[in-house]
């Protein structure tokens, strides 16, 4: 029996685990690996089914049409070979008056195939809200990529047609790397049989934990609590290397 601070009597502290850090078992299975496999899995099938799709299935499922503009099935984001003409833009200056710069500029150029008429579409605001959004339509699609280039011009001082060297101007807006995800996070799964799984050995409460970890949902739920745009930043587009630098950056 131990004194405390307080001279009160306190039982020793016990060691949480009976085993020292060098007699954990090795593992058999590298899960970082295993899941790295499983994602280039999935998504080479995601490549060979849009391969059998053809163009008109690669324009579809590059880049979806954005939902607060509410288009018809009609429309769909134009793309020159794998590059679509989608940019998501961000602007951060806490500097810039009371509540500072946290805003958005999102701009599509799309194709009604309908009416074969091209529609240079733009959306902006506070970042987690809708914001406002305005549509120009153009017959001829010389002039849509015009307008879209000039808009780009504008808000970043870069050349759309060269991202490659795109650099950062200040006081202007900043090109945000978006991965869309064209599969959604239940064709990463491995197909279980559960009735040929053998039955599990932990207990009620691993069991509920691991189901918290690997629920997907909550994960999207927090981030839109947060207001975060999930379809800017789907949670399975994070790596563990974008967690990693920003654990640093937040020290």
């Amino acid at each position: 029996m131990l004194l405390g601070d307080a001279g009160l009597a306190r039982e020793p502290q016990r060691s949480i685990s009976g085993i020292v850090a060098g007699e954990w078992p090795k593992a058999l299975v590298d899960p970082d690996e295993d899941a790295a496999a499983a994602l280039r899995k999935a998504e080479e099938r995601e490549r060979e089914e849009m391969e059998k799709r053809g163009e008109a299935g690669k324009q579809k499922e590059l880049v979806p049409v954005d939902t607060v503009g509410a288009f018809s099935k009609s429309h769909k984001v134009y793309c020159v070979g794998l590059k679509p003409w989608d940019v998501y833009l961000t602007k951060v200056d806490l500097k810039n008056g009371i509540w500072g710069d946290y805003v958005f500029y999102k701009i599509q150029l799309l194709h009604d195939s309908v009416r074969d008429i091209f529609i240079v579409f733009t959306r902006y605001g506070r970042i987690g809200e809708d914001g406002m959004h305005q549509r120009t339509p153009f017959t001829k699609i010389e002039e849509a990529q015009k307008d879209f280039c000039t808009i780009f011009k504008s808000k970043t001082g870069n050349d759309f047609n060269d991202l490659e060297n795109f650099a950062r101007v200040k006081k202007k807006y900043a090109l945000a790397k978006v991965a869309y995800v064209t599969v959604s996070h239940q064709d990463y799964l491995a197909p279980f049989d559960f009735e040929k799984c053998p039955k599990s050995k932990l207990g009620r409460n691993e069991r509920q934990l691991l189901e918290e970890v690997a629920n997907v949902t909550m994960y999207q739920r927090a981030m839109k609590d947060l207001g975060l745009d999930i379809s800017a930043l789907p949670i399975s587009c994070l790596t563990k290397e974008a967690i990693e630098k920003a654990r640093i950056l937040l020290g």
